[in-house]
């Protein structure tokens, strides 16, 4: 069992720091009620990286993938990748159509 702290985020954006002894455990939001999974220490720092169809490069941990953020360069909602593979394929066949301002797969443009 691990002493470390682990840092949850929920959809409702519902912040909460667990100790590490409840990892693969789950645990009710108190806010929204959402059952979340306490992901362990290292699924907790490992981060995915994938990029913006506008180009802006992000990361998060991808213990969180399947969420929507919003794009700190051009507020578009993105979803999470679930894994490297994930990322890739969207960052593939997915753009930002700069003159209709809409995602489209790139065989669309």
């Amino acid at each position: 069992m691990s002493s470390r702290l682990i840092r949850l985020i929920c959809v409702c954006d519902r912040s909460m720091t667990l100790p590490g002894k409840y990892a693969g455990q789950y645990v009710q939001c108190p806010d929204c009620s959402a059952m979340l999974l306490i992901p362990t220490p290292e699924e907790n720092l490992s981060l995915i990286r994938w990029t913006c169809p506008c180009g802006q490069r992000l990361k998060a941990r991808s213990c969180i993938g399947g969420r929507k953020v919003r794009c700190p360069k051009c507020g578009y909602e993105v979803l999470i990748p679930f894994s490297v593979e994930h990322a890739t394929f969207v960052e593939e066949n997915f753009m930002l159509d700069d003159k209709s301002g809409v995602v489209q797969r790139v065989q669309e443009l």
